[in-house]
């Protein structure tokens, strides 16, 4: 995974610590993903979330924690292939 796709996806669960999607919404479109566009466009999430989610440290610790909570738990998940047969 490059350093983009990473801060993408992390964009992404600071969307799910914050409310704004559902874990169930994040994985379906981490998964499901497509096209080269980044997941955090494609969910039309704002900018912002982007900045500060490329600078992990400067949110509060609870916040960081549990983004990286739910990073990790993303990608405990079965693979994208298995996903889509089980669906």
């Amino acid at each position: 995974m490059t350093v983009d796709n990473q801060q993408d996806i992390i964009s992404v669960c600071l969307a799910v610590v914050r409310g704004l999607l559902t874990p169930d919404q994040a994985r379906e479109a981490i998964l499901g993903r497509t096209t080269p566009e980044p997941v955090r466009e494609t969910l039309r999430l704002a900018p912002e979330l982007a900045r500060e989610a490329a600078e992990l440290g400067r949110l509060p610790a609870g916040e960081r924690d549990e983004c990286l909570s739910v990073f990790k738990h993303l990608f405990s998940q079965p693979p994208a292939e298995v996903v889509r047969e089980e669906g």
